[in-house]
């Protein structure tokens, strides 16, 4: 097994039996632990990982270095503040400044940017070897000398042939030998919600008593808060404050939170890696395994319906922009249609919160969201012949 799956072998972070030592078959006292843990066996203490909410961002925080460590290498949740996916920031400005090796514990960016450096160095030196044919040419056409650095055995320039290593030189002129750990993760929403109902994640707040009411309902009103709608929901219930209104009132059924959410749970259900998508101008990006292991495959754009009526609605030269911009990445577009009660069902299953517990109450407003995806592929003539 190599070390990244070995690194990341766990699905979730959501431990079901304590690991075990290998079997020898030939050896009997191997099978003992095993024989103990089949009699004897309980599932392990699940202990939360703390967060706390971020209205500003509309995200949760971790900032325990365990907790981080735990939620990215199970399952490959949320991401560095500081950083593309993987909360790295730490190890990349330690070697900037030298105090790691320029070779030593590669991280994902910086393997993905040294990649890019291989690619064009390859590009620069074929475009050298190029210039270097047609001038050997009219050499050869004006029976002229060929040079010895324009012959074909020549060598390249020495700029052309160095290690990609020695082209980064960390500086530190401050001399720093102590780098604290400043960056944080970030969980989305539906990341936070999904961790929650699992018990391996304990959300609280500093402007509300999380306690006190269903995490669902929580988020979808921080989604749903937003300065124009605020102002037209306190005008039409007399002057009321916002916080002060009936959740009926401003949590629509495609309300952002809830159509992320029943999407986001489809697919986590599905066994896909779900991250966030914004680089491509779609919402999900689906993972076989993660983006440790391989690139995504499918781009999911969320489309949230009520009754009959589509609530984001694209044109066709945006969608066939889009489709092009996913196409060119190598991956298929997939729209997800997030059919949502209607007003008056919602209505009726928010009277319900206060009858049950949050977590069978959440289950049940989920259970009235359907998802229906449809793969969008761009039809080339010369690919797409019988």
């Amino acid at each position: 097994m190599s070390k990244a799956h070995e690194i990341y072998k766990d699905p979730l972070p959501f431990l079901l039996a304590r690991p075990l030592p290998p079997i020898i078959p030939t050896n009997p006292l191997t099978w003992v632990p095993y024989i103990y843990y089949y009699f004897f066996s309980r599932t392990p203490k699940q202990i939360p990982v703390q967060c706390t909410v971020d209205s500003s961002t509309r995200s949760c925080l971790v900032t325990d270095r365990e907790g981080i460590q735990r939620l990215w290498t199970n399952g490959f949740f949320g991401k560095g503040n500081l950083s593309r996916s993987e909360p790295t920031w730490q190890v990349r400005t330690k070697r900037s400044l030298g105090l790691l090796g320029l070779d030593e514990d590669l991280v994902a960016e910086e393997i993905t940017a040294r990649r890019r450096l291989q690619r064009k160095r390859f590009k620069a030196q074929r475009a050298y070897r190029e210039q270097c044919a047609r001038e050997r040419q009219l050499c050869i056409e004006r029976n002229e000398e060929i040079p010895d650095h324009l012959k074909e055995d020549a060598e390249l320039p020495k700029e052309l042939t160095d290690p990609i290593s020695s082209s980064v030189s960390p500086q530190n002129p401050f001399q720093v030998t102590v780098v604290p750990e400043l960056e944080h993760l970030q969980l989305t929403f539906p990341e936070a919600f999904f961790l929650s109902s699992l018990g391996n994640l304990t959300v609280t707040s500093s402007m509300k008593d999380t306690s006190s009411i269903p995490l669902l309902r929580y988020f979808a009103e921080i989604s749903a808060q937003n300065p124009d709608y605020s102002t037209q929901c306190s005008n039409k219930n007399a002057g009321a404050s916002f916080g002060q209104l009936d959740a009926a009132a401003y949590i629509h059924p495609d309300n952002s939170f809830l159509v992320d959410l029943a999407a986001y749970y489809y697919f986590r259900q599905q066994g896909w890696v779900v991250k966030g998508g914004t680089k491509f101008s779609v919402d999900y990006l689906l993972y076989k395994r993660g983006p440790v292991f391989s690139h995504a495959e499918l781009a999911i754009l969320v489309l949230p319906c009520v009754g009959n009526s589509q609530k984001r609605n694209l044109k066709w030269h945006e969608l066939h922009c889009l489709n092009r911009t996913v196409g060119q990445v190598k991956k298929t577009l997939v729209l997800c249609y997030v059919h949502c009660p209607t007003p008056e069902i919602m209505n009726d299953l928010w009277q319900h919160q206060k009858n049950m517990d949050q977590w069978e109450w959440s289950k049940l407003i989920l259970s009235y969201y359907t998802i229906q995806c449809v793969s969008l592929r761009r039809w080339v003539p010369d690919r797409n012949r019988d």
